[in-house]
């Protein structure tokens, strides 16, 4: 969480934090996936109140799917996961995972940081 709010604050230029209890704030605002095989996840858009979500990948067998983010005409830009990568987008931006092809299950965290004071 510590890397992720350090790269994010080197991009956006403002104070962000990941919201947790262990910091005082009264949310959590990360979560952990497990896509086992054949799941997948839906296009979304994660809150208006974050300033940018992101995920950080720790299991990623090959073929276990690719975060996926519509460019239009039907087409996605795709970005190629493995363990240790990081992604963080603008909170507006629809993104989706695709479909877990593997035996094994893929592991994520996912986090929204936050500009301070945050609002709950």
């Amino acid at each position: 969480m510590n890397l992720a709010e350090r790269a994010a604050n080197q991009i956006n230029g403002n104070h962000l934090v990941i919201p947790r209890r262990a910091l005082g704030i009264s949310f959590d605002d990360y979560w952990f996936n497990i896509a086992r095989p054949g799941e997948s996840t839906a296009l979304h858009h994660h809150s208006q109140k974050a300033t940018l979500p992101g995920v950080y990948y720790l299991q990623v067998p090959p073929s276990s799917g690719n975060i996926q983010f519509p460019v239009g005409d039907g087409r996605n830009y795709e970005i190629p996961v493995e363990a240790g990568l990081m992604v963080i987008f603008p909170s507006c931006v629809r993104h989706a995972v695709g479909r877990n092809e593997s035996d094994e299950e893929r592991v994520s965290m996912a986090f929204n940081l936050h500009r301070l004071p945050i609002e709950g």
